[in-house]
């Protein structure tokens, strides 16, 4: 989901063959997935909606969403204000505007909706210089680059993102407006994730004050906060303990917080000694299932059901470099996709993996 060079990218099939038209024909056992890209000269910058074949363990470009400004972070969401669901990429960028792409249209180069933005007056933002730009920006936009998003699934009209400027918005998806703007960091709000279940709780991330919040919807201010030694990189809850969440830090470990009190970790690990946890990802079908990314270029897999007794199950270096972003698959528990600064984009099966860890896995 960050930005990574485009060097090995997938491709398109090279001919029409019926053989090729097969292979990259749409099945419904297929797995999507999205990933933004930025060439080794930051000259082309897109989001690609890659297609995944388990049977042949095969992934595909479907199609690609060129970009103005390099992609920061992108999130799916399937909400559309008439009710039916769709199928979206929301993508943030160094540009102040949250972007919306409807994934069901390929063939539109434009955005469904941008949430933020400049006023009417402006008509071409590259004739203007970036100083002029920021006196031109809707009061309601964000001020400077979009480094993080998230959709509230549990409030499905509410979309959350984190910028550059230090402050949170949220916005109504229902009418394309900023419902609430949040200003308890003062800096950089590096990473949010909404709760699982409570559609009015959010984390947020300070990546300078080395701060993690939580804040309720419709309250406008922060309700708790954590300070850290070290600068807090990615964030997630535990989706098995509602009470519980997860924080990578800028100097390898992995720390987990009680979300009803202001207190030390319940317990930490050690995940990447002397780098940084970039990116960490709960399995929310395996019970206990963590995978961390890091600039050491390896991921690995743990086992914090024991908390303090955290276990390694598996720890590799897959070719992706320095690993940028992960997630598992929402409908398959044993697929972990992620991506790095080679732009070798990667899908993990792990099911060989943690075999001997005696996980317990229910249905998606």
């Amino acid at each position: 989901e960050a930005p990574s060079d485009d060097e090995g990218a997938p491709a398109e099939p090279a001919n029409d063959s019926d053989g090729e038209a097969e292979l990259y024909q749409l099945k419904p056992t297929d797995y999507a997935f999205l990933c933004g890209k930025t060439n080794e000269t930051r000259e082309h910058y897109c989001v690609n909606f890659m297609i995944y074949d388990d049977a042949l363990d095969n992934e595909f470009l479907r199609h690609e969403l060129l970009l103005p400004k390099p992609p920061l972070d992108v999130c799916w969401m399937d909400f559309t204000p008439q009710g039916e669901k769709g199928s979206f990429a929301v993508v943030c960028s160094l540009s102040p505007i949250v972007e919306i792409f409807d994934l069901s249209n390929p063939d539109d180069p434009f955005p469904a909706l941008g949430l933020g933005g400049y006023k009417k007056s402006v008509t071409n933002v590259h004739d203007i210089s970036p100083e002029e730009l920021s006196g031109k920006l809707l009061k309601s936009s964000h001020k400077d680059a979009v480094l993080c998003c998230g959709w509230n699934m549990n409030q499905r009209n509410v979309l959350a993102s984190g910028s550059a400027d230090h402050t949170v918005k949220l916005w109504d998806l229902m009418t394309g407006k900023c419902a609430e703007t949040l200003t308890h960091h003062q800096c950089e709000v590096l990473d949010l994730q909404w709760h699982p279940r409570d559609r009015f709780t959010l984390l947020t991330s300070g990546m300078s004050d080395k701060t993690v919040s939580m804040v309720q919807m419709g309250q406008n201010k922060e309700t708790l906060r954590w300070t850290l030694d070290s600068q807090p990189y990615c964030l997630s809850w535990h989706p098995h303990q509602e009470n519980l969440f997860l924080v990578g830090t800028s100097t390898g470990e992995v720390h987990a917080y009680e979300k009803r009190m202001n207190a030390d970790p319940v317990f930490s690990f050690e995940a990447h000694p002397g780098k940084e946890v970039s990116v960490l990802a709960v399995n929310p079908h395996i019970e206990g299932l963590v995978a961390t990314g890091s600039n050491d270029q390896s991921i690995a897999l743990w086992d914090i059901r024991g908390g303090s007794s955290t276990k390694l199950v598996a720890r590799e270096e897959l070719g992706v470099g320095e690993v940028f972003a992960l997630s598992f698959n929402p409908n398959n528990p044993m697929l972990l996709a992620g991506g790095g600064s080679t732009a070798r984009l990667l899908v993990w099966t792990v099911a060989t993996a943690i075999a001997p860890f005696d996980f317990r896995v229910t249905a998606p």
